[in-house]
């Protein structure tokens, strides 16, 4: 993608005004590390955000096409999503409504207002009614099956701190026949900053991830992201009503949703660029302390997959 092309495809699309700064686009168009540009716009009247993919890729290609045939879907059962307004599949371009509200935290842990404001029972039934959904999607290039796999490898080989824990995920993950076979829709990046609330409303936004997933992993990903507030995270957790079989399999997500964080910190770490992803900077004495704490939960969890 470059500033000039991006700029044509831009100009082409009737009654769109462009509010994001050019420099800041240009900025997405170099970073390597961003495989979608992000743009705040006008759109006949309407808030909108245009997504483009970068570069296209069976991968991308994938996305796309799962991202807004669900959340087309979710209008139609009236599940808050942002609604598409806009398409042009060929250049892998989106526009999206502008959700307005407050972002229900960073990329790990939901604040305190989320928290005060959104109920445990409100975020169960919005996630509930997405893993019921019957809806066609494109198998991801690498399914979920497989990145778990290669996921494991990996930590297996970079995560030594953590290695018996990881050797008994591993193993329940080859065992685990309910994993395999409790597949549903997922949205696949359900974070807090992924969370827009307004007064007690909420909707999530992002949807690329979206794919048929194990059927717990949203509801692994909320309750670690509101481990912050035991009291909302229980509810939580004593809603989900988990049978026991699918304690363990509950538990191996939430062990996996935290070494996902232990290498990103741990690569952090390594780098002395001490920030999660995008974050504001840490010390490192702060994300040493993440990483010791997520390896003391994990620890505990794996007790679960005997």
């Amino acid at each position: 993608m470059t500033e000039e092309k991006l700029k044509i495809m831009l100009s082409e699309i009737p009654r769109l005004k462009v509010s994001t700064a050019d420099s800041d686009i240009l900025e997405q168009i170099k970073d390597e590390t961003r495989h979608r540009i992000i743009i705040l716009a006008d759109f006949e009247g309407q808030a909108s955000v245009v997504r483009i993919y970068k570069k296209e890729s069976p991968w991308t290609k994938t996305r796309y096409h799962n991202e807004n045939g669900v959340l087309k879907h979710l209008e139609t059962i009236s599940l808050p999503a942002p609604k598409v307004l806009y398409e042009d599949p060929a250049n892998l371009l989106v526009i999206h409504s502008f959700s307005l509200g407050t972002s229900g935290g960073d990329s790990v842990l939901f604040t305190n207002d989320f928290l005060a404001k959104i109920s445990p029972e409100s975020v169960y039934q919005y996630l509930s009614k997405l893993k019921n959904l019957k809806i066609p999607l494109i198998e991801l290039p690498i399914s979920p099956i497989e990145k778990y796999s290669k996921d494991l490898k990996d930590f297996q080989e970079t995560i030594l701190i953590a290695e018996t824990e990881i050797t008994k995920m591993a193993n329940f993950f080859k065992t685990s026949q309910l994993f395999f076979s409790q597949t549903s829709v997922t949205h696949g990046d359900a974070n807090p900053g992924n969370f827009i609330y307004l007064d007690s409303n909420f909707l999530l936004i992002d949807w690329e991830n979206v794919c048929l997933d194990n059927h717990l992993y949203d509801f692994a990903t909320v309750y670690r992201s509101a481990l912050s507030a035991e009291s909302w995270a229980k509810r939580f957790l004593k809603l989900l009503a988990l049978s026991q079989e699918e304690i363990p399999v509950f538990y191996f997500n939430l062990s996996m949703i935290m070494l996902r964080e232990v290498s990103v910190i741990q690569s952090s770490l390594a780098k002395n660029d001490l920030r999660y992803y995008r974050s504001a900077r840490m010390t490192r004495e702060q994300m040493e302390k993440w990483l010791q704490a997520n390896l003391a939960a994990i620890k505990e969890y794996c007790d679960f997959l005997s």
